[in-house]
């Protein structure tokens, strides 16, 4: 639906269209060429009153044009005419709407010149804000049959295709980062010598991301082959051209072929190279050829890798901290950095409260129990003394022991024994 605005990249107060971001492969003049939606039987919709339109070039106005005119009584045809009843009306009842509005969207071209690179094409209509009076119609089922044959003369037109053509009269080459990654050398001004020699540079680089594997002889000497009929015929960047479109035909280019090594019996299992296992892996993750680290052998990458003395614990330096099985065996333990090696010390442990200690002494705690947990200990007012008690000031009762156990933080928390913190009398 292209009755509002569409993109954020098109002009305030515009109504449909559309943006695009194309790349110019070189400098020079193009065509933006704009085709309206038309509907079944190829009259373009929304010619019943005129449109503005304009077309932009990176935000900037470069044509005009005005699609649908003001007509006069008599000119139009019934609502959902589309020259099909020919039992009422024939070709040549309505002949200025017949011929308008089958070729509305002909010589909507812009002709322009731009310079190499990305830039943005937006097209787009002159919103009007009227409304009609009344009750709005309600929107079109676009799934209907009359939707489909319906010319919607009091519609709104629509961009049906945007065409990019040319470039006319090409200013020289681009200056584009993909052409500074092909063209790896130039050699303008030298001889034929020196072009071959700078073409079998570019086109072994090219050969060996293609086949994904180092080229040979016999495949550089291929494409340098047609490198020399293009070179014949245009120059040096027209073979560098001819040979990038033989290479792009080659079959170990468009298929990824394992041939089984020489002297493999039928049905034995072999190990697959390490190219292969490297193209395996690589377009299984990403979809592309693998890198050109990982394409060179592994007898050749181990020969020029530098031989460093292994270091004790150093896997487990590199780990990321707070994973793996050491992280976890030192909070568990609670030890310190100079015992497991970390440089996060793990907190004292908090004391326990008045009424877990009362729990543990079987005993609900009192409000003086806990107003005086906070100086002189959380268990000392619940459980009594901390250390074992023998026999109390008053005769006739004697006090059961209790035991004590010591936290690494210095706390010293009574433990319920048998009897404990309960008085009783004597016999």
């Amino acid at each position: 639906n292209q009755d509002g605005a569409v993109s954020l990249e098109l002009p305030l107060g515009s109504r449909g269209g559309v943006a695009v971001e194309h790349h110019f492969p070189v400098a020079g003049e193009y065509v933006i060429r704009v085709s309206l939606r038309k509907q079944e039987y190829g009259y373009v919709r929304g010619m019943g009153q005129p449109h503005l339109m304009d077309v932009r070039l990176d935000g900037a106005r470069v044509g005009t044009f005005t699609v649908g005119r003001a007509w006069e009584d008599g000119q139009l045809p019934p609502m959902g005419y589309a020259g099909k009843f020919d039992q009422v009306y024939d070709s040549r009842s309505f002949p200025e709407w017949e011929l308008y509005a089958l070729n509305a969207d002909r010589g909507l071209d812009v002709r322009v010149p731009v310079s190499g690179g990305r830039h943005r094409v937006g097209v787009a209509f002159e919103r009007q804000s009227a409304l009609p009076e009344g009750l709005l119609p309600l929107p079109a089922d676009r799934s209907t049959y009359s939707h489909g044959q319906d010319e919607m003369q009091d519609g709104n037109p629509a961009v049906s295709v945007v065409q990019i053509i040319g470039p006319y009269d090409p200013d020289g080459t681009a200056d584009l980062a993909t052409r500074d990654a092909l063209f790896t050398c130039d050699p303008a001004g030298a001889g034929a010598a020196a072009g071959r020699a700078c073409a079998e540079t570019i086109l072994s680089g090219l050969a060996r991301r293609a086949f994904r594997r180092p080229a040979t002889g016999a495949d550089v000497d291929t494409l340098l082959d047609f490198y020399e009929m293009g070179r014949a015929e245009g120059g040096f960047q027209s073979g560098i051209q001819a040979a990038i479109e033989r290479l792009l035909v080659d079959p170990e280019f468009l298929f990824r072929i394992e041939a089984d090594p020489a002297g493999a019996a039928p049905g034995t299992a072999y190990r697959v190279s390490d190219l292969e296992l490297a193209s395996r892996l690589s377009f299984f993750l990403w979809s592309s050829i693998p890198r050109r680290r990982a394409a060179r052998p592994r007898r050749a990458r181990r020969a020029e890798r530098p031989r460093r003395p292994r270091q004790p614990g150093a896997a487990h330096a590199r780990r990321p901290r707070g994973r793996g099985p050491s992280s976890r065996t030192s909070r568990a333990s609670g030890c310190s950095s100079e015992s497991c090696g970390t440089r996060r010390r793990t907190p004292p442990p908090t004391p326990p409260s008045t009424r877990t200690c009362a729990r543990r002494c079987g005993r609900r705690p009192s409000s003086s129990s806990r107003a005086s947990s906070a100086t002189t200990g959380p268990c000392s007012t619940c459980c009594g003394p901390t250390t074992p008690s023998s026999t109390s000031g008053s005769p006739g009762t004697t006090a059961s022991p209790t035991s004590t156990a010591s936290t690494s933080a210095g706390w010293t928390i009574p433990t319920r024994a048998a009897g404990a913190c309960s008085a009783t009398p004597a016999s």
